[in-house]
């Protein structure tokens, strides 16, 4: 209640003493936020430079709420109200600008997140607030907040990320169908990962039988190698049948790979029933011009053959209808009907819309996210009544005030959980300022000219071109002494 009165009045608070009895909290004190006294030190700006301001000055200002439990109960009974400043108030048309109207709610932050998602950086998703709240005193926080919030998540993951990396792919298979994930830590250091969704798995069985893996990538940040498994589809499209991360190129690392592909995908049994035929070709003449091999198996009526010319044309061959009407298999067995030529050779389940690029499946982002959206159709339908809609509007304000009083503190959203669920899916977007940082953090190379390991080479060196700039001038100046030396004569 108090915070609400100073956001009205045009100042900001702060909480102070807290007492407590065998642990029990007795009495609170929340104070204007310019109450103590200031105990910096005085510093010569001529000789020092003045250290960073503060975005608020104390002036012992002794406006405050003192507050004690009511025994038996979870209430505060006010027994003091300081009502007078001792400094000046903010104008209302300066409230956006204070200390409290300035800090991001944990939307806020969402929404900054899911911004930089789509390429969008802070300053721009700025302007997108305002312009969608209709002006930039609607909006809580100013550029340099929105512009914090993605250093504050950034500071936060650190050395979280690979920890953060597996609760995802963890959540992932919690939440959606068929997900397979599996790696590798040694030591506490994540060596290796693979994963497939629904969707690669289906490809692979509908089109795994060209299939390709590239290990020719590598992260920028980790060095790790990508290692994509790729095919083409019955539209002549790339598909993915699932991807990997190795940390080095080694033979044990590439069978744990191929092993997991295998495991993902299911192998298939062998089963050994082999008939096998030798099918001669002649000519006119009857004479013998060619001889071929062809293995069938029995029990899954798989054929294998000399001549490969399925394999390399997509088409079953002579030799193979040969063997089928040796074997009385009147039809064409389904696995050589090619699904590339297939118009449903994928499910339905393919095209859901958990498995499309960039849904959200965690379930109170989804049930946020449906609040928002029925509260704005709501406003939708309503645009044009304008007594519903102030009572719808007064709805909204008892369901809030009603919200506030049963939950009166709002959650931190700067601690462990709301980070987690802010940046489990953190873009990768470096503005310029972070280039710059990372660049200065590169290996430094040794430069033949000035004997210095530095961020140039030769071609770049700064003592070189300051001799060369030494150099011509000396040249200029004895130039132009034998000009004044033949002008003279």
């Amino acid at each position: 209640m108090y915070k609400l009165y100073a956001d009205k009045a045009g100042f900001d608070t702060r909480l102070s003493t807290i007492k407590r009895h065998k642990g029990v909290i007795t009495n609170r004190y929340i104070l204007c936020n310019r109450a103590g006294i200031y105990r910096g030190k005085d510093i010569d700006t001529l000789i020092k430079k003045s250290p960073r301001s503060i975005n608020y000055k104390v002036t012992d200002c002794q406006a405050r709420v003192r507050l004690k439990v009511v025994k038996g109960t979870p209430s505060f009974q006010l027994y003091e109200f300081v009502e007078s400043h001792n400094h000046g108030l903010v104008a209302d048309e300066n409230k956006d600008l204070t200390r409290s109207r300035r800090q991001l709610d944990f939307s806020d932050h969402e929404f900054i997140h899911k911004a930089r998602l789509v390429s969008i950086g802070a300053t721009r998703a700025y302007r997108i607030q305002s312009a969608l709240k209709g002006g930039h005193h609607m909006v809580r926080g100013t550029k340099v907040e929105y512009t914090n919030s993605s250093r504050i998540v950034k500071a936060f993951i650190e050395d979280k990320d690979a920890q953060m990396v597996l609760n995802t792919m963890n959540g992932r298979m919690k939440n959606l169908h068929n997900y397979y994930f599996v790696y590798v830590a040694v030591k506490g250091e994540l060596r290796s990962l693979f994963w497939a969704d629904d969707v690669a798995k289906c490809n692979y069985s509908a089109f795994g039988d060209v299939l390709a893996f590239d290990a020719t990538y590598k992260t920028n940040m980790y060095g790790m190698i990508f290692v994509p498994f790729t095919g083409v589809d019955h539209h002549k499209k790339c598909i993915t049948f699932g991807a990997g991360l190795l940390h080095n190129e080694t033979i044990k690392s590439y069978k744990w790979l191929l092993e997991s592909f295998l495991e993902a995908h299911g192998i298939p049994e062998v089963v050994d029933d082999t008939k096998v035929y030798l099918i001669h070709h002649k000519d006119k003449r009857s004479g013998f011009v060619g001889r071929f091999k062809v293995s069938i198996n029995l029990i899954d009526t798989t054929v294998s053959y000399s001549c490969i010319f399925y394999t390399r044309i997509g088409y079953l061959c002579r030799h193979m209808f040969s063997v089928f009407r040796m074997e009385n298999i009147d039809k064409i067995p389904d696995h050589y009907i090619s699904k590339h030529w297939d118009t449903y050779a994928l499910p339905n389940s393919v095209y859901s819309i958990e498995n499309r690029i960039g849904v959200d499946n965690n379930e109170k982002s989804r049930i946020r996210i449906e609040v928002v959206d029925d509260v704005q159709k709501c406003l939708d339908r309503l645009r044009d009544q304008n007594e519903r809609l102030n009572a719808f509007a007064t709805k909204i304000k008892e369901l809030k005030k009603e919200i506030f009083e049963e939950f009166p503190h709002n959650p931190n959203h700067r601690n462990q959980k709301a980070m987690i669920e802010i940046a489990s899916t953190i873009s990768t977007l470096i503005g310029a300022r972070e280039k710059v940082v990372e660049k200065a953090k590169k290996k430094k190379r040794l430069c033949s000219y000035c004997g210095k390991y530095a961020n140039h080479d030769i071609r770049n060196c700064l003592k070189k071109k300051e001799e060369e700039a030494e150099n011509q001038n000396e040249t200029d100046d004895e130039s132009s002494l034998e000009e004044h030396d033949g002008g003279s004569e």
